[in-house]
């Protein structure tokens, strides 16, 4: 009961007052001072920009293959999806020994999650979409499935 009347006195639903974090002081100000810096160095634009930059730069590649790759997302947070789970892994492999982190989504392991920082510069996205590409088209793609997909191609 004194839990319920504390709680209605704050305005605070119990979802709210059910987490430890919530309405830490230290917490807080950090949120505040990141938002600061997201609006001060304009990170949305910036994502929006680089974003489109690497969507541009992949859109070839998935023309390449139709069919069997897309591209869902916005700004710096895309996803390629592959036709099954096995392509994908080896994609995200071949992007990690290029010096670039994927990972498959956890809800889509065929779904390759494409996360750059928002502080990411142009050389540095151009060098992303070059190690998606090269992994992509040389480990995704293996000799074996440029075979099996072969005639039916033709």
């Amino acid at each position: 009961m004194a839990g319920q009347e504390l709680g209605a006195m704050a305005a605070l639903s119990f979802p709210m007052s059910a987490s430890s974090g919530a309405g830490n002081t230290m917490a807080c100000t950090a949120a505040l001072a990141a938002l600061d810096v997201v609006r001060s160095e304009r990170l949305s634009e910036r994502a929006a920009a680089m974003g489109l930059r690497l969507e541009t730069a992949l859109k070839e590649t998935v023309e390449r293959f139709p069919g069997e790759l897309k591209i869902t997302g916005a700004g710096l947070l895309l996803g390629l999806h592959l036709p099954d789970s096995r392509m994908a892994i080896r994609v995200v492999r071949g992007c990690i020994q290029r010096g670039v982190l994927v990972m498959t989504a956890f809800c889509n392991r065929s779904c390759i999650l494409i996360e750059p920082p928002l502080t990411i510069n142009e050389s540095q996205i151009d060098r992303v979409a070059e190690a998606v590409i090269e992994a992509v088209t040389t480990d995704g793609f293996s000799e074996n499935h440029r075979k099996r997909m072969a005639p039916h191609r033709a």
